[in-house]
């Protein structure tokens, strides 16, 4: 998939994962992952990126099983390029693809943020269980 819109480049096609590493460390969103992790988690994921130029402004990416969860993470714009409606036009993307319309969206976020709820999401009443990685200890 590849969509031009605003002089911007949507795109999933496969992604530099050093681009995503330094971006996430732009946005202290690592939590302690490592180059390597990054690319696994990237290789293992249908990752979303959006482009100024050749430059990587804005990310997420999709854990999904295609059949009943899909779990968005990872979402990240370079402060630089904030209202421009990139991350609309990111979320809008994610949103409405075929891949994942059979699913339940998850979204990943330690913030509720009004702009979730534009696209459907809302805040879980339910407990959700997690067991952190080593990383995350």
């Amino acid at each position: 998939m590849q969509l031009e819109k605003d002089g911007f480049l949507y795109t999933d096609e496969r992604v530099d994962p050093m681009s995503v590493y330094d971006l996430l460390d732009q946005g202290r969103m690592l939590n302690n992952r490592s180059q390597y992790l990054v690319e696994e988690s990237l290789r293992h994921s249908y990752c979303l990126s959006v482009y100024d130029r050749n430059r990587l402004i804005a990310f997420a990416r999709v854990l999904s099983d295609y059949g009943s969860v899909s779990i968005i993470r990872d979402v990240i714009l370079s402060p630089d390029y904030r209202h421009k409606g990139i991350a609309h036009e990111l979320f809008r993307i994610l949103s409405t693809s075929e891949l994942f319309k059979r699913t339940n969206l998850v979204l990943w976020s330690r913030l509720d943020v009004p702009f979730y709820h534009e696209f459907g999401f809302k805040q879980l009443n339910r407990k959700i269980f997690l067991k952190p990685s080593d990383l995350e200890q």
